[in-house]
């Protein structure tokens, strides 16, 4: 997400996201997000609401989840 941003590729990539059918994200939380990542993957979820499945892991306690 970063890297689109900094290339000018972010609605590309997000719309990228949003067209597979099962989108993996492994190890969610291990580093910092920065808050125009975290509006990024808000986003990618809402568009992909009852659309796509998506599998999210963490190894991060539940304390630590906002």
């Amino acid at each position: 997400m970063a890297e689109a941003e900094a290339t000018g590729t972010r609605k590309e990539v997000i719309a990228q996201l949003c067209k597979v059918d099962l989108l993996v994200l492994k190890d969610l939380g291990m580093k910092h997000l920065p808050p125009t990542v975290a509006e990024d993957l808000l986003e990618v979820f809402v568009r992909r609401y009852e659309k796509g499945a998506v599998i999210l892991t963490t190894n991060r306690p539940m304390e630590d989840r906002g």
